[in-house]
């Protein structure tokens, strides 16, 4: 084998910048939030088998969160690293398993404003986070420009965040116990996808979920000034069930880059979440 020679074939890199923005509102009680969201994206896959696709992505994104309440508004800033491995296995001409594995650390600004007292706490902790995911979807020929592609898949995340104690507001600061939250996505959904001309495609995916967990948030803290007087505060609760869609477009550029455009949407009760992006690919 000579030294230009490749174990793999058909490598391709990515980029991926993309935008969010979530409105959740107040529910049973407890005070919603809006976030806006900013990142980047990039990785690569190869070939290592006829028939098995692998690759690895590194993600950055920062959020911003402001919550409803007027009674102690607060707000946090969130820096969110991700490295994602991924990968597609092909069963048959159709049929397609798709899977990834995920960890990654979030580092959190937060502020709560007592504006009664003229202070602001301050707190400054990390989340470790870790994702799996898998899927199977069929793709079925409707006419020459046309597929239909249902799939299901499950998701499955897991956050951890440390304990942390407040700054700024003295007695009024709180010491917040380290917590972990969890869910399990289940989804059903069904993808369009139609050429409308010579290397441009437009796509179009709906689908419903549901939260297998659900659990509703907690958090158990105590204020400085009486560290014995633990409390618990809960958290939202949110509907298990929710609805996704895209649309998209993708086109194939006689350089063999790939460029596509894409806006999707989630959306619970009392919840949505918007998200645009765009993605280069390139095979070498």
């Amino acid at each position: 084998m000579s030294s230009g020679d490749h174990f793999y074939g058909d490598e391709k890199f990515w980029l991926k910048p993309f935008g969010s923005w979530a409105d959740q509102k107040d529910r049973k009680g407890v005070s919603g939030y809006k976030a806006d969201t900013a990142g980047l994206a990039f990785g690569g896959d190869v070939n290592i088998s006829d028939t098995t696709r692998l690759g690895l992505s590194l993600a950055y994104a920062n959020s911003s969160v402001d919550g409803n309440s007027n009674i102690a508004p607060n707000s946090a800033k969130v820096d969110v690293y991700q490295l994602i491995g991924y990968g597609s296995h092909a069963l048959d001409e159709s049929t397609e398993i798709n899977f990834q594995l995920g960890i990654g650390q979030n580092r959190n600004k937060g502020t709560r404003n007592l504006s009664a007292f003229g202070v602001q706490a301050e707190s400054n902790y990390d989340s470790l986070v870790a994702t799996a995911g898998v899927g199977v979807g069929r793709s079925f020929t409707l006419s020459e420009a046309t597929t239909f592609t249902p799939t299901v898949r499950a998701d499955y995340s897991w956050i951890r965040d440390e304990g942390y104690t407040e700054t700024g507001a003295g007695a009024l600061n709180l010491k917040v116990d380290s917590r972990t939250t969890d869910e399990l996505i289940l989804t059903a959904d069904g993808k369009f996808t139609h050429e409308i001309k010579q290397g441009v495609a437009l796509s179009a995916n709906l689908g419903l979920g549901y939260d297998a967990l659900n659990e509703q948030a907690s958090i158990a803290s105590s204020f400085a000034g009486a560290p014995s007087a633990a409390f618990t505060t809960q958290g939202l609760k949110s509907s298990p069930w929710l609805a996704r869609g895209g649309l998209g477009i993708v086109s194939h550029t006689s350089g063999g880059m790939e460029i596509s455009a894409r806006y999707d949407a989630e959306y619970r009760q009392d919840f949505l979440n918007q998200t645009a992006s765009v993605k280069l690919r390139w095979t070498f």
